[in-house]
């Protein structure tokens, strides 16, 4: 099989169904279905713009809408890549696909989480800072006998 070939089974048949149920997820059958009737990689470059445009329009809460736009972003990304027969490129846009596609549906299911989950993140990274500095600081301190 050719590396076009595997890019275009990676992005075509692994990441795009994730996305497409991403999509009717969120409530959008018709976008979703616009996706999933792109037959190919050249097909899926030129439709996935437009969907990432009319979510941009259409959802209005800022994380859930990055988190939309940018699965199908990704996803066309890895279309281009696909199409240019970069396999391990292809893979990783594909990953980035699917993460945020998961994303979305979190944000849709349960925002609270994410928010909490944001603070909890933002303390351990707080006193992780703390004890950097101050074990920094201890170590400027010149050695008394």
């Amino acid at each position: 099989m050719t590396e076009s070939k595997v890019a275009a089974r990676l992005v075509l048949d692994h990441a795009r169904p994730i996305v497409v149920d991403m999509l009717r997820y969120l409530k959008y059958p018709e976008l979703a279905n616009a996706l999933g009737d792109a037959p190919s990689l050249s097909a899926l470059r030129h439709v996935a713009p437009q969907i990432a445009n009319t979510l941009g329009d259409w959802i209005h809460f800022g994380p859930k809408r990055r988190a939309a736009a940018g699965a199908v972003n990704a996803l066309h990304s890895a279309a281009l890549l696909g199409l240019r027969g970069d396999v391990s490129s292809a893979a990783v846009m594909s990953l980035g696909a699917i993460t945020h596609a998961a994303r979305a549906r979190a944000w849709h299911r349960r925002p609270w989480q994410i928010l909490r989950w944001n603070t909890v993140r933002q303390r351990i990274l707080n006193q992780a800072r703390a004890e950097q500095l101050a074990y920094l600081g201890e170590m400027d301190k010149p050695n008394e006998p």
